[in-house]
């Protein structure tokens, strides 16, 4: 307390308040009113926002409080600067704390007293709790105060789904009474509108004085009554606790919405004076859809979005502005691209919203028929002339309703998708240009976003259909959609990474200026070893590796060849063996620069984010499940860990924000790692998680009694929690070991923490960084963003440049993973192991602070050095004795996901999965149902197993390729953190590789394959054996086994192809019936066990292809995948 006391007394001595935007006129009314407290919420300055009144009644961040909103502009509030700011303020421990100056101060009611409480508020999405809270004084919850201390407040009521205006005080006797009976609540019968839109709000009262409270929306007086314990004149209670804004109890009110202008007056000011505070012009009249200010474009479609209309289930809702979203080529939408915050992370869009695709079509005079589909409200306009539309969705969503019969419309016409809805009609169009604009509404309110297949289709009459666009030609078919959907989700990746890196600028320069300053703080070089009569060594690195080596006499492994490397190299990149693009690109270049050259290029490639994804989603135990959630589910933030490694997020920054767990927790954000579901103590889960994570700290013992075998107590792991908690956290009944006193006495563990006890939030490992040495600060003060909020705190101790054990940890994972073995061992545990080379994790670790935590730059300095292109020590294992002595690498199995997305890329085939989701109608809350899309890299795959065992709930493409990565080591659930993945030596392994469903599918010689289109090309069956050995191992055949594997296939080599290219069938996709909404349904289960059994029987054959002929060359591709050469790393 007394620390915050300073604290604002240090900003009252700061010297008069400065308006940052000018005296607009609304402050000019404000201010002749007088008001006692009354923040603007402008920047925030040293962490507050500052008191306008004069009074230093500055409100200080606890939580996370997002500033620099858009607040009240012209013209709908033509009071307010055209920059004026306000702040949102989301659900959570999230509020603004006004330190009470002490006895008698202006924030001090008695009877008598008039008070006034206004603010401006906008509700975006709908509010949860039953009094969100505005603005109160005491009821905090906060030690040493009484839980019914609420000398007054302002709030929402949201019963009956309402958002009514609520002043709650509670009288003296409070003290000893239960709050219904002392506690004094007036409710408005009147809303605050929910529409996206700001709205004042204002109460006037006399404490004391019967019949007084008046309350007030934009101005307008409003009916209502005290429906809790009466009117009264009786005055508050008054004590010295804290005033909060936007949140009570103790966090658990908090209101979920943007605030601007909160002001404190000691008048009850009057109805005249209200409405003067309260000018609203916001236009009345109702969106105009057949209106499009403007010139459409003629080369693209432009689609526009506006967030949160006002209307669910109508298109009558106001107007308002639309803004640009998106650019794409047809008039279809398969995503949305991604919403970002200013730090570039992903944020949820409010619901519902109404996208707009337009552009200028050229028309040939005639009939045209026109086909929209859409799985909600959507509309088509021609020249502002409504031509078609789809009706709004059925919102109902139990689970017990009609199996979903789709129409079938054969080759020549899209399949439907389950839920879709259609509507085609004929319209006569003349020669020239015609304006096209489509609606679609996107989500519901508490049901979250999901689009689904957004199309639109034409043709003149008697022709093909084609997708409707203002230039492209293309089939309305499955195929045509199958490769808009390819194109398009390579475009939004690209469009959502530079969406995200330009609104994240100034984000960007922090964290550059930030580096810079630790820089400075590495420490002192480390000394690199002279070595005598030595090789030519690649880097320093590696001269700490031979030093010790020739210290016990020792030699290395010898360099592997350049396809040996490039395999590797490959692999421990991007994920996947080389393709024959690549491998020709790097036997083009020279020899002495090729390995540095591809290193380079593969570092900068795509895949690079998808080869690092799945390897954290096991150290940071990434759990999203399908359905309704189970024990330690987390959000999918699986997206947030791709877009931090394709945009090369310094690691600090990535360490940073995952702490902080803000943004989206369903859509993709970090917001996702704080959830643990059917968890009582879920920080706890995440602190045992950033422990093992970033300092090789195990504490998962600490969660019910000190650990035997580790220097971590109990209190190590509720601190940390207590730290993400932002609270003070209770040790839960779960926390403690199920025997007597006596019994748990007589065990070698200890029980420090008694259920029931209450821990604070406290850096635990002084032993790594202190926040009390002074010679050496966690963060320079510069930098230092929210002193007042624990996981700032927390961040900061993690990733301070002073913590070597965060620097050392991250350069022994990355070391670990591209050698095989750490220089800790094992590398997320440290507290027995020893270091092997401890000069040399110094200097990789400073060095990597240098880079600017910068893990290409780390990665790229270990795969230049000989040690990383040496062969593998022959027969040694990572836990072997010798391991340590790095003579070479450790030879390394492929995971799951390499082996996965390696046979598929050699075989040129996608996965052909189904769509990742219970929901394809969108139908249930993404908190329970989550939509992550169709998997095109194994880390995008999830368990899609089902605990309720029902044939209608499997996706068995999906399921195939789980069986396959789970028999290399996948994990279907990650309920805890891994590092080291269990490999034992089964037969499950070759089995699955060698007879599983997902393998043969890749093998087989269908018409979407890279193996049958290499089998048709005009060569010799010597040169066709060579591309299969290049594609699928790496390298040329050796003599002998040119000539075995040719002699394989010389018999009908010359008259294998038996078809031409017309023989082959269009490309369908598989459209599936079942949803959650009708799994119970018999026709449910009967397609899935129907579509299992097709499964089972790989893909259609090519029919270009003599079938004896190409079953000999399945079998030869089969022989050389499942060579222990396919699997093993070189």
């Amino acid at each position: 307390m007394k620390s915050s006391i300073f604290y604002s007394f240090v900003l009252i001595l700061a010297g008069p308040v400065i308006h940052s935007q000018g005296q607009d006129r609304y402050s000019q009314i404000v201010k002749a009113d007088k008001p006692v407290a009354w923040w603007k919420f402008e920047a925030p300055q040293d962490g507050a926002f500052l008191d306008q009144s004069g009074s230093g009644l500055h409100a200080r961040i606890q939580g996370v409080v997002a500033a620099k909103q858009a607040g009240p502009r012209p013209s709908d509030y033509p009071d307010f600067s055209p920059k004026n700011q306000a702040i949102r303020i989301d659900r959570g421990k999230n509020y603004l704390v006004v330190q009470d100056p002490g006895a008698d101060s202006v924030l001090d009611f008695k009877a008598g007293d008039g008070i006034t409480l206004e603010a401006w508020v906008k509700i975006d999405d709908p509010l949860s709790g039953s009094y969100p809270y505005i603005i109160g004084k005491g009821r905090t919850n906060n030690p040493g105060t009484h839980r019914n201390n609420q000398s007054y407040s302002l709030r929402l009521a949201t019963a009956g789904g309402k958002t009514a205006l609520s002043f709650f005080f509670v009288d003296p006797t409070g003290l000893t009474k239960h709050i219904h009976e002392a506690g004094h609540r007036w409710t408005s019968n009147a809303s605050v509108p929910a529409d996206g839109y700001w709205h004042h709000v204002a109460v006037t009262y006399t404490f004391g004085q019967e019949k007084s409270l008046r309350g007030y929306i934009d101005g307008k007086a409003v009916p209502g009554k005290w429906d809790l314990a009466g009117d009264t004149t009786a005055g508050p209670i008054v004590d010295d606790d804290e005033l909060w804004i936007g949140s009570s109890v103790g966090g658990g009110a908090t209101l979920g919405a943007s605030l601007d202008e909160v002001a404190i007056y000691r008048t009850a000011l009057s109805p005249e004076a209200i409405k003067k505070h309260a000018k609203v012009d916001i236009k009345v009249d109702h969106f105009a859809f057949e209106e499009i200010d403007g010139d459409l474009p003629s080369d693209h479609v432009q689609v526009d979005i506006l967030e949160t209309v006002s209307a669910g289930r109508s298109w009558k809702f106001l107007n308002k502005e639309m803004s640009p979203l998106y650019q794409t080529d047809l008039f279809a939408l398969d995503r949305l691209p991604q919403k970002y915050n200013n730090k570039g992370l992903i944020i949820d869009r409010p619901a519902p919203s109404l996208i707009r695709l337009s552009s200028t079509v050229e028309f040939d005079a005639g009939e045209y028929e026109f086909r929209i589909r859409s799985l909600d409200a959507s509309r088509l306009y021609i020249d502002g002339k409504l031509i078609a539309e789809t009706e709004f969705m059925n919102p109902r969503a139990d689970a017990h309703q009609e199996y979903y019969r789709l129409t079938q419309y054969g080759d020549e016409i899209l399949s439907l998708a389950a839920g879709q809805l259609e509507d085609h009609q004929k319209v006569v169009l003349t020669a020239g240009k015609h304006n096209v604009v489509v609606y679609r509404l996107v989500g519901n309110k508490g049901k979250g976003n999901y689009l689904g297949e957004f199309n639109v289709g034409y043709a003149k009459t008697g022709e093909q259909l084609k997708f409707l666009a203002p230039e492209r030609d293309l089939d309305y078919t499955d195929e045509g959609w199958l490769t808009f959907k390819n194109e398009e989700r390579q475009r939004l990746i690209d469009w959502n990474q530079r969406e995200r890196l330009a609104i994240s600028q100034a984000e960007q320069k922090y964290w550059q200026q930030r580096h810079a300053w630790a820089k400075t703080q590495a420490g002192p070089e480390i000394d690199v070893p002279e070595i005598q009569d030595a090789p030519s060594l690649k880097s320093n690195l590696d001269k700490f590796i031979f030093a010790s080596l020739q210290k016990e006499e020792l030699k290395p492994t010898g360099q592997i060849s350049d396809s040996e490397f490039l395999r590797r190299v490959s692999l421990d990149t991007i994920g996947t063996i080389p393709s024959p693009k690549l491998i020709q690109e790097f036997f083009e270049l020279p020899k002495e620069t090729r390995r540095a050259e591809i290193i380079e290029k593969l570092l900068n490639d795509q895949g690079w984010a998808d080869h690092w994804v799945g390897y954290w989603q096991d150290v940071l135990a990434e759990n999203p499940g399908l359905t309704k959630p189970e024990l330690n589910n987390s959000g999918p933030f699986r997206w947030y860990l791709y877009e931090s490694f394709l945009d090369n997020k310094p690691f600090d920054r990535f360490v940073t924000e995952l702490s902080l767990m803000e943004g989206s927790k369903y859509s993709g954000g970090p917001a996702g790692f704080s959830v643990a579901s059917q968890n009582d103590v879920p920080m706890a889960a995440k602190a045992h998680i950033l422990g093992t994570a970033f300092l090789a700290v195990e504490m998962k013992c600490a969660r019910c009694h000190d650990a035997p075998y580790h220097d971590v107590k109990q209190e190590d792991l509720f601190s940390i929690a207590a730290l993400l908690k932002r609270d003070a956290q209770k040790v839960p009944g779960s926390s403690t070991i199920p025997l007597s006193t006596e019994e748990v006495a007589s065990l070698s563990v200890k029980v420090t923490l008694q259920p029931g006890s209450s821990v604070k939030p406290k850096w635990p490992f002084a032993q790594f960084v202190s926040a009390t040495d002074a010679d050496h600060p966690v963060l320079a003060e510069e930098f230092v963003r929210n002193a007042n909020d624990s996981r700032h705190q927390l961040a900061a101790m993690l990733t301070s440049p002073h913590n070597k054990r965060f620097s050392q940890v991250i350069v022994n994972r990355v070391w670990a993973k591209l050698i095989g073995r750490g220089i800790v061992q094992p590398v997320d545990d440290w507290e027995e192991a020893e270091i092997s080379h401890p000069e040399l994790l110094d200097y990789l670790s400073r060095e990597f602070i240098l880079s600017g935590y910068d893990l290409k730059a780390l990665t790229r300095t270990i795969l230049l050095s000989d040690i990383y292109q040496r062969a593998p020590v022959p027969g040694l294992l990572a836990d072997n004795i010798g391991a340590e002595k790095f003579r070479g690498p450790i030879r390394r199995k492929m995971t799951g996901e390499q082996l996965a997305d390696s046979l598929y890329a050699a075989t040129g085939k996608s996965f052909g999965s189904e769509k990742l989701t219970m929901d394809a109608d969108g139908k249930r809350p993404d908190s329970i149902f989550v939509h992550l899309g169709t998997p095109e890299r194994a880390w995008q795959l999830i368990t899609v197993s089902n605990e309720r065992d029902r044939p209608s709930m499997s996706i068995p493409v999906a399921q195939s390729i789980i069986d396959l990565m789970s028999a290399y080591g996948w994990r279907q659930q990650r309920q805890e953190p891994l590092t080291h993945r269990e490999d034992p030596l089964t037969a499950l392994q070759p089995m699955a590789l060698a007879n599983g469903t997902s393998s043969l599918k890749a093998i087989d010689f269908s018409d979407d394959s890279a193996l049958t289109h290499e089998a048709l090309q005009d060569q010799p069956v010597e040169v066709f054996v060579e591309h299969l050995f290049e594609r699928l191992l790496t390298r040329t055949p050796t003599s002998n086994e040119r000539e075995m594997f040719s002699g394989q296939l010389r018999k009908g080599y010359e008259t294998r192809i038996v078809a031409g290219p017309e023989a082959v069938p269009p490309k369908r996709m598989f459209r599936s019936g079942i949803t959650w909404i009708n799994h119970f349904h018999p026709d449910a289960d009967r397609e899935a066990m129907d579509r299992s059994r097709e499964i089972l029987e790989g893909d259609p054959k090519s029919v270009r292809l003599d079938p004896d002929w190409r079953q000999r060359a399945e079998d030869v591709v089969w022989v050389l995948v499942n060579s222990p050469e396919f699997v093993f790393v070189p």
